[in-house]
Protein backbone atom coordinates (compact mmCIF):
# COMPACT_ATOMS: atom_id res chain seq x y z
CA UNK A 1 0.00 0.00 0.00
CA UNK A 2 1.74 3.19 -0.86
CA UNK A 3 1.34 6.62 1.09
CA UNK A 4 -1.28 7.85 -1.27
CA UNK A 5 -3.71 5.21 -0.64
CA UNK A 6 -3.67 5.14 3.25
CA UNK A 7 -2.39 8.64 3.85
CA UNK A 8 -4.78 10.54 6.81
CA UNK A 9 -6.39 13.52 5.56
CA UNK A 10 -6.77 17.41 6.42
CA UNK A 11 -9.50 16.81 8.77
CA UNK A 12 -7.88 13.75 11.12
CA UNK A 13 -5.14 14.94 11.25
CA UNK A 14 -6.16 18.84 12.64
CA UNK A 15 -8.60 16.74 14.68
CA UNK A 16 -5.47 15.58 16.25
CA UNK A 17 -3.78 18.30 16.41
CA UNK A 18 -6.44 20.11 18.52
CA UNK A 19 -6.93 16.74 20.80
CA UNK A 20 -3.05 17.67 21.76
CA UNK A 21 -3.57 20.98 22.26
CA UNK A 22 -7.10 20.14 24.61
CA UNK A 23 -5.81 16.95 26.39
CA UNK A 24 -1.93 17.66 26.53
CA UNK A 25 -0.74 21.32 25.75
CA UNK A 26 -3.92 23.05 27.90
CA UNK A 27 -4.01 21.71 30.85
CA UNK A 28 -0.63 21.15 31.30
CA UNK A 29 0.22 24.75 31.15
CA UNK A 30 -2.53 25.49 33.12
CA UNK A 31 -1.25 23.27 36.31
CA UNK A 32 2.05 24.68 35.67
CA UNK A 33 0.91 28.40 35.15
CA UNK A 34 -1.05 27.66 38.98
CA UNK A 35 2.04 26.17 39.99
CA UNK A 36 4.26 28.94 39.85
CA UNK A 37 1.06 31.90 40.25
CA UNK A 38 1.70 33.62 37.09
CA UNK A 39 -0.86 34.24 34.30
CA UNK A 40 -0.63 31.55 31.88
CA UNK A 41 0.16 33.25 28.62
CA UNK A 42 2.71 34.78 30.28
CA UNK A 43 4.18 31.96 31.72
CA UNK A 44 3.85 30.44 27.78
CA UNK A 45 5.73 33.37 26.74
CA UNK A 46 8.47 33.10 28.63
CA UNK A 47 8.89 29.48 30.45
CA UNK A 48 9.92 27.72 26.71
CA UNK A 49 6.86 25.54 26.93
CA UNK A 50 7.14 25.46 22.92
CA UNK A 51 10.07 23.66 23.30
CA UNK A 52 8.60 20.66 25.40
CA UNK A 53 5.73 20.68 23.12
CA UNK A 54 8.19 19.99 20.40
CA UNK A 55 10.05 17.79 22.29
CA UNK A 56 6.72 15.89 23.26
CA UNK A 57 6.20 16.02 19.83
CA UNK A 58 9.67 14.33 18.39
CA UNK A 59 10.11 12.01 21.59
CA UNK A 60 6.63 10.85 21.78
CA UNK A 61 6.22 9.06 18.30
CA UNK A 62 9.49 6.95 18.99
CA UNK A 63 8.21 5.45 21.92
CA UNK A 64 4.69 4.85 20.58
CA UNK A 65 5.15 3.65 17.49
CA UNK A 66 4.23 6.96 15.04
CA UNK A 67 1.48 8.33 17.79
CA UNK A 68 1.05 11.09 20.29
CA UNK A 69 -2.09 11.16 22.43
CA UNK A 70 -4.31 13.35 19.48
CA UNK A 71 -3.09 10.56 16.75
CA UNK A 72 -3.60 7.76 18.77
CA UNK A 73 -7.67 8.78 19.15
CA UNK A 74 -8.32 9.81 15.73
CA UNK A 75 -6.09 6.45 14.53
CA UNK A 76 -3.41 8.03 12.76
CA UNK A 77 0.06 8.19 13.25
CA UNK A 78 3.03 9.47 11.57
CA UNK A 79 5.37 6.58 9.07
CA UNK A 80 8.34 6.49 6.94
CA UNK A 81 7.62 6.31 3.06
CA UNK A 82 10.18 3.47 3.43
CA UNK A 83 8.20 1.77 5.48
CA UNK A 84 10.92 1.41 8.39
CA UNK A 85 10.75 2.42 11.87
CA UNK A 86 10.79 6.21 12.71
CA UNK A 87 14.33 7.07 13.94
CA UNK A 88 15.28 10.09 16.18
CA UNK A 89 17.12 11.50 12.62
CA UNK A 90 13.10 11.24 11.05
CA UNK A 91 12.00 13.00 13.87
CA UNK A 92 14.36 15.78 14.81
CA UNK A 93 14.50 16.36 10.81
CA UNK A 94 10.40 16.04 11.31
CA UNK A 95 9.26 18.40 13.99
CA UNK A 96 12.48 20.19 14.91
CA UNK A 97 13.92 21.27 11.54
CA UNK A 98 10.44 21.03 9.16
CA UNK A 99 8.19 22.20 11.33
CA UNK A 100 9.33 23.91 14.18
CA UNK A 101 12.82 25.85 12.90
CA UNK A 102 11.45 26.60 9.39
CA UNK A 103 7.65 27.96 10.93
CA UNK A 104 10.04 30.52 13.38
CA UNK A 105 11.70 31.71 10.83
CA UNK A 106 9.39 32.08 7.97
CA UNK A 107 7.17 33.46 10.87
CA UNK A 108 4.95 30.96 10.51
CA UNK A 109 4.30 30.97 6.41
CA UNK A 110 5.50 27.42 6.23
CA UNK A 111 2.89 26.25 8.50
CA UNK A 112 0.07 27.97 6.02
CA UNK A 113 2.04 26.01 2.94
CA UNK A 114 1.90 23.15 4.71
CA UNK A 115 -1.90 23.39 5.12
CA UNK A 116 -2.60 24.23 1.73
CA UNK A 117 0.17 20.97 0.97
CA UNK A 118 -2.07 18.59 3.05
CA UNK A 119 -5.31 19.34 1.23
CA UNK A 120 -4.02 19.89 -2.40
CA UNK A 121 -1.22 16.59 -2.45
CA UNK A 122 -2.77 12.97 -2.99
CA UNK A 123 -0.54 11.71 -0.80
CA UNK A 124 -1.73 14.60 2.03
CA UNK A 125 1.76 15.02 3.06
CA UNK A 126 2.58 18.66 4.84
CA UNK A 127 5.86 20.20 3.92
CA UNK A 128 7.49 18.81 7.49
CA UNK A 129 6.49 15.42 5.86
CA UNK A 130 8.19 15.95 2.45
CA UNK A 131 11.67 17.14 4.58
CA UNK A 132 11.81 13.91 6.80
CA UNK A 133 10.08 11.54 4.16
CA UNK A 134 7.36 10.95 5.96
CA UNK A 135 3.37 11.11 5.93
CA UNK A 136 0.22 10.21 8.17
CA UNK A 137 -1.21 7.26 8.04
CA UNK A 138 -4.75 6.08 8.91
CA UNK A 139 -4.36 2.93 11.09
Amino acid sequence: MTPKDNAAGFLPRLGALLADSFLILLPATLIVSLVMGENWFTFIERSGWDYAYVVYLTVTPLLWKGYVVGKRLLRIRIARIDGKPLTIWTMLMRQVIGYFLLAMFTFGLTTFISLILVIVRKDHRSLHDLIAGTYVEKV
